[in-house]
């Protein structure tokens, strides 16, 4: 009687040990997201199909955030991965480079820069125009290239999100710049996208928490992130 019991004690840790490595090779059947604003509308939504296509039964939990919020909950562990701006801190993270892009000029249908194929600092002289926030990296690098050119464009409205931005343009309030990955998720006959020269980069940060192994659910979800970038 003794024996059996000790045989049901036993069986029960190897089913224990068994659910473990379960939980850390597969995952607990539930992946937490975070990510910033611009990427919320275009390649994340394309990653979670493609993800849910291999893993049906998968739960996803996203959260759209600013990316100093992104970076906290991943550094915490409460997320699985994020992604956000480049510069953040990412002290307690480990981060990589997820995507690269050079800023687009958005412009109100039928503006009269819309005939250009491309646009030029001194070609937002006195114009009335989009910004984001003032504390924006982004904000900064433009501010920077428009300054260089001697280019003073006539600010009309701050905002800290580029789908508000770009909703702002297509109601013919200014124009702005505006990342590849934000416009994405836009609709595009409501505005009219050119390039802008020189460069603005836009680049964003894959971000894991420091202290744990990726599950398989992750390294799937981050497979889904690059085929949908």
């Amino acid at each position: 009687m003794l024996y059996d019991e000790v045989k049901a004690a036993f069986l029960g840790v190897d089913a224990i040990r068994a659910a473990a490595a379960r939980i850390r090779d597969h995952g607990s059947g539930e992946i937490r997201v975070a990510s910033l604003f611009a990427a919320s509308h275009s390649i994340v939504p394309k990653a979670v199909a493609i993800f849910r296509r291999k893993h049906p039964n998968a739960r996803v939990t996203l959260l759209v955030l600013p990316s100093r919020d992104v970076r906290d909950l991943v550094a915490s562990g409460q997320f699985d991965l994020g992604l956000a701006a480049d510069l953040i801190d990412t002290t307690g993270v480990i981060h990589e480079s997820f995507l690269a892009r050079d800023a687009l000029c958005v412009l109100p249908i039928g503006h009269e820069l819309a005939s250009k194929k491309v646009i030029v600092p001194m070609d937002l002289h006195d114009v009335p125009f989009i910004a984001y926030l003032p504390e924006d990296r982004f904000r900064q690098r433009i501010d920077a290239v428009l300054t260089t050119a001697g280019a003073v464009p006539r600010l009309v409205v701050e905002t800290a999100l580029a789908p508000t931005a770009l909703a702002l343009v297509a109601a013919g309030v200014g124009v702005t710049l505006a990342s590849p990955h934000a416009i994405a998720g836009f609709d595009r006959s409501k505005i009219a996208v050119k390039q802008f020269r020189p460069g603005v980069e836009v680049r964003v940060l894959l971000l894991l928490p420091s202290d744990r192994p990726k599950s398989l659910l992750v390294r799937d979800f981050i497979d889904a992130l690059m085929a949908a970038r």
